[in-house]
């Protein structure tokens, strides 16, 4: 496999997006040796280690649609109000 997008999260685990395919592509997380892909599909990743406000560490995806989400702990998504 391979990685167009790579980010680390505050609980020591990684998330990347496919580099297979064109447009939004799936997000794989990595954690204690498995990887398991993780809901929703975008372009590219970024990661905050701030475990204060953040349990999991603010993982953000950007969207093809230049979207920008936030992955909940729960594993759901949040759509934040501004587009890049």
């Amino acid at each position: 496999g391979g990685a167009s997008s790579l980010t680390a999260a505050a609980d020591s685990s990684h998330y990347v997006i496919s580099n297979s395919g064109t447009g939004d592509r799936g997000i794989w997380h990595y954690l204690s040796g498995t990887w398991t892909q993780a809901p929703g599909a975008g372009v590219s990743l970024a990661g905050s280690l701030d475990t204060s406000s953040h349990s999991i560490g603010g993982i953000y995806i950007l969207n093809a649609a230049e979207a920008i989400y936030y992955l909940n702990i729960d594993g759901s998504f949040a759509q934040l109000p501004a587009n890049t």
